[in-house]
């Protein structure tokens, strides 16, 4: 396995555990598992990068057009994705955020 799958399959685990397994809609009940989506899809230029994910349940990730039609789900899965991470931690995970080392410090001593 090369670096770049390395790197991806670490980072969305970490996220996985950092959002305690649950899925970033709010209006989802579902317990399944949850699946690390990239906002903004690698081929249409996303990246792998925390500002980039989000967690969903299988259901979710599913859901018609959010993968071909992304651009009518953009401001949606972020505004679903910056609720989940105020509620849970009080801040947004974005690594242009001056503060993003110490709060990826904070997350990693809380789900260690």
């Amino acid at each position: 396995m090369d670096n770049t799958k390395l790197y991806r399959r670490y980072l969305h685990g970490i996220y996985s555990i950092f959002t305690e397994g649950k899925c970033a809609n709010p209006k989802c009940e579902s317990e399944s598992t949850i699946e690390v989506h990239h906002i903004l899809p690698m081929s249409k230029g996303g990246c792998d990068k925390y500002w980039n994910l989000i967690s969903l349940c299988r259901s979710c990730h599913d859901i018609k057009g959010l993968h071909n039609k992304h651009k009518d789900w953009d401001i949606e899965l972020f505004t679903w994705k910056c609720y989940q991470e105020l509620s849970l931690w009080g801040f947004v995970l974005d690594e242009q955020d001056n503060n993003f080392y110490e709060n990826y410090k904070t997350l990693l001593l809380k789900y260690r």
